[in-house]
């Protein structure tokens, strides 16, 4: 009775995500949202730095703290500008999962981190659509995804070492 308690809770959870973000035409997400989701998934709630990071996005724009998290963990880079209010594309999602959940160095090229994130959260990505908007629903099953793989991660070394 547990277990089918919990799936129905997972289940309306998600799709308050997918309908709250599913608010632009096509079921396109802001990268706003999208930042908010992978830190509220990741637990990344917190930030350093109080002086903005991206001149665009001031202390008093809504996703203030949520952009300053990103970039405080190292999920957005603020040497690149930032659009909190344009639609994500396939490459945005990929990229920034793989950096939330420091799944490759942060040394890795783009490449590399659209390569790891295909052949890691869903093989059947295919790297023409990278500058297409990801829907709001592919976005949240990629974010599970990366997400399961993230909390269930394994380390080659011992933690002695």
């Amino acid at each position: 009775m547990r277990k089918l308690i919990a799936m129905l809770l997972l289940a309306a959870t998600l799709l308050g995500l997918v309908s709250g973000c599913a608010n632009t035409e096509n079921g396109a997400i802001t990268m706003g949202q999208w930042l908010s989701m992978i830190n509220q998934e990741f637990g990344m709630s917190s930030y350093v730095q109080e002086e903005p990071y991206f001149s665009n996005i001031g202390v008093n724009d809504p996703y203030f703290g949520v952009v300053q998290a990103a970039a405080d963990w190292n999920v957005v880079d603020p040497e690149k500008p930032l659009d909190v209010y344009g639609k994500v594309t396939w490459k945005d999602a990929l990229i920034t999962l793989v950096n939330a959940g420091a799944f490759l160095d942060e040394e890795a090229t783009e490449d590399e981190k659209i390569a790891y994130a295909i052949e890691n959260f869903d093989p059947s990505i295919r790297t023409y659509w990278m500058n297409r908007t990801i829907k709001g629903a592919k976005a949240t099953a990629l974010l599970v995804t990366a997400q399961n793989k993230w909390a269930n991660k394994t380390y080659d070394k011992n933690i002695e070492e």
